[in-house]
């Protein structure tokens, strides 16, 4: 390609910051404000992984609700299981995964449990024609010093620790990449 060159890509909402609308309204209101698709989240009405993988019909209701407004979907969002597979799990998981995951709060129970259904998403996934499954798969930055910059965070981690630094969305969805370890004083 040279100098230039316009490169065409989707430009995709995740639905997880308004899993309190239901998926019809949001797919509306994404339509006008001009989205070509949405990332549906796995909570909220948005994508229920156990609904599709046990109802035939349930992905291609799904897929209307897209058509019906216009828009594609190229990926789905599971971040908050997601991040259990490999967090620490203490208390604070109890209000963010869906209580079948959390169970009794065991943390080898719950990051197997997480694990298990981030399995049954892809495969939930694959039968709504999706190919990738956005999430995360820790948060151990959370325990560490922050500060916001220039539209990302920065984390400040001890050492031998790994982070996740997210930055501003991108064509599908939240972007977040994985970092090496910073010591407290590097910018």
């Amino acid at each position: 390609m040279g100098v230039g060159a316009i490169v065409s890509r989707p430009v995709t909402l995740f639905t997880g910051q308004w899993a309190d609308l239901p998926i019809e309204d949001l797919a509306t209101m994404a339509r006008g404000w001009g989205f070509d698709g949405l990332e549906l989240a796995c909570w909220g009405d948005h994508f229920e992984v156990d609904q599709a993988l046990a109802d035939e019909g349930y992905c291609r209701s799904r897929q209307e609700i897209l058509e019906r407004n216009h828009l594609n979907v190229w990926a789905i969002g599971a971040h908050l299981v997601g991040q259990a597979v490999c967090d620490r799990i203490d208390e604070r998981h109890r209000a963010i995964l869906p209580p079948e995951i959390y169970g009794d709060g065991e943390p080898e129970g719950v990051r197997q449990r997480a694990a298990d259904r981030m399995k049954d998403t892809a495969r939930a996934a694959a039968r709504l024609g999706v190919q990738q499954v956005n999430g995360f798969s820790s948060t151990h930055s959370r325990r560490t010093t922050s500060r916001r910059s220039s539209g990302r965070t920065r984390t400040s981690p001890g050492a031998g620790t790994r982070s996740w630094t997210s930055s501003t969305p991108r064509a599908s969805g939240s972007a977040s990449r994985c970092t090496r370890p910073r010591s407290p004083t590097t910018s």
